[in-house]
């Protein structure tokens, strides 16, 4: 398994050899501190461009979850149904699948441009899912056992595959061009201190369940109860993918 990940990730570097190399936006851009974290230019398109903070969030709040996730598929697996490592990762990675094939149809659904209509779908889709997966009858014995989650597993990928592409197609084209790198620079350094606190969280949940004597089902529940703000609030306007007007104050 550990030389097929390798594989796959040697071929990906070698076929991105391919990728055409576009000009530098603004080549004469001096390395500061600030772009370490998010520089005040960044933070000022933020501010005034509030379609993209939230978009942003958005993303980060979807991350957050998703760090999430694949804890509870395993803990689930591993603990509750009493499955193995292999079948547990099984599980896993049909979240993957699901991830792969959302993300094909969001793409040929959007047409280049950030469907919204795509993200509500995609939020209420996870949103759902989460919660079927969630359920546990009397005894701890859960509703869909092993055979049962994986077409659960994968619509919920789908899911996020919608909510997912049409986000990213957002916040890389929303911004100009000379704040485009540095957009997608912040939305990763967002995006993974999101991951890093789903570990935290995670744990908090974990516990929790253990405290309270329940099977490990409704961590999923507690993931649906995170996202639902978002899912109820976060709905921006079809048209809001227009590019930014919002100039460099640098």
């Amino acid at each position: 398994g550990s030389l097929v990940c390798v594989g796959i990730a040697a071929v990906g570097t070698v076929t991105s050899l391919w990728i055409r190399r576009p000009p530098a936006a603004q080549p004469d851009l001096r390395f500061r501190l600030s772009s370490l974290a998010v520089p005040p230019d960044t933070r000022a398109m933020l501010r005034h461009d509030r379609p993209l903070l939230m978009a942003l969030l958005a993303s980060c709040m979807f991350w957050l979850v998703s760090g999430i996730a694949i804890q509870a598929v395993n803990s689930l697996g591993l603990v509750q149904l009493q499955l193995g490592e292999l079948r547990t990762s099984l599980m896993t990675a049909s979240i993957g699948l699901g991830i792969a094939v959302g993300a094909v149809i969001a793409g040929r659904l959007s047409h280049g441009r950030a469907d919204f209509r795509l993200v509500r779908i995609g939020l209420w889709g996870i949103v759902l899912w989460l919660l079927v997966m969630s359920v546990s009858l009397p005894g701890g014995r859960h509703l869909l056992g092993f055979a049962g989650s994986f077409p659960v597993l994968i619509l919920l990928g789908v899911s996020a595959g919608f909510f997912a592409i049409p986000v990213q197609v957002f916040l890389q084209t929303r911004p100009p061009d000379e704040q485009k790198g540095r957009m997608i620079a912040v939305m990763n350094q967002a995006n993974f201190l999101a991951i890093l606190i789903s570990g935290m969280l995670y744990s908090v949940f974990d516990r929790t369940i253990v405290a309270l004597d329940w099977p490990r089902s409704p961590v999923f529940a507690m993931m649906a109860v995170l996202l639902l703000p978002v899912a109820w609030l976060y709905r921006p306007r079809h048209d809001a993918d227009s590019p930014s007007t919002v100039v460099n104050s640098a």
